[in-house]
């Protein structure tokens, strides 16, 4: 409704807030007198508190009607930006050839257009590299299941030694004696793909329930989303006393 907002959860508990109480907001744009430039100020009453489960949301985001916030930005009947939703979020190429197209010609204010990635850019930086440190992770991991495979069955050729010798005189050539270690090693490898394969499948599946498991034998929440704090020391927004 009219004069109400909708805040995060972050930010209520940041700031001791609940619904029905009041929040004052202080735009930048103010009105000019001849003392300066007088900030906007204006309470409004929130009327609903969200947890969309990303922090920078829950922390920082306020929403309010379309009216009241044309009213206290001082933009007329006009947006300061447009949010434009797609079927396929991976074709932004076309996407951005299109949209340019329509408004490129039709404004006389420069505009500025940033897609989902480059508003995220920052997170994506950050998955790129956690991918990488993952592949060169997991490469080391398989390097080393390798090596130990083939330390086994060089230990093996030499345990077997006597049995070689006695395959080799009764007519097994080389390369028949060759493809018994080698199929011996690629059962050893798809044995170890498929007992990890099967494991994580598990572990993905009943993540919950090893969580609590953890929780309970530790004390602790090892999922806990709290433990992420952000310094408002510097923050726009204040609480109105209530009444």
């Amino acid at each position: 409704g009219d004069g109400q907002i909708a805040i995060g959860i972050r930010m209520a508990k940041r700031l001791d807030l609940r619904v029905g109480v009041p929040l004052v907001l202080i735009s930048p744009i103010g009105k000019s007198t001849v003392f300066g430039t007088a900030p906007r100020t204006r309470a409004y009453k929130i009327a609903a508190v969200f947890d969309v489960g990303m922090f920078e949301y829950d922390n920082n985001f306020v929403f309010m009607p379309l009216q009241d916030a044309q009213i206290f930005f001082s933009t007329g009947a006009g947006v300061t930006s447009l949010e434009m939703f797609v079927q396929n979020p991976q074709n932004l190429s076309s996407v951005r050839k299109n949209i340019v197209a329509a408004i490129g010609t039709q404004q006389s204010q420069p505009l500025r257009l940033l897609d989902w990635q480059q508003s995220n850019a920052s997170f994506f930086t950050a998955l790129q590299v956690e991918r990488n440190v993952m592949f060169l992770i997991l490469t080391m991991i398989i390097l080393v299941a390798a090596f130990n495979i083939i330390s086994g069955l060089i230990m093996m050729v030499k345990d077997k030694g006597r049995d070689i010798a006695i395959l080799r005189t009764m007519g097994a050539t080389r390369g028949m004696v060759m493809r018994i270690f080698f199929l011996n090693g690629s059962f050893i490898g798809i044995a170890g793909t498929s007992a990890g394969l099967v494991l994580g499948l598990f572990i993905a599946k009943h993540i919950e329930g090893l969580r609590q498991l953890v929780q309970r034998l530790t004390h602790t929440d090892p999922l806990d989303r709290k433990s992420t704090r952000l310094n408002s020391s510097h923050s726009s927004v204040s609480r109105m006393p209530s009444s």
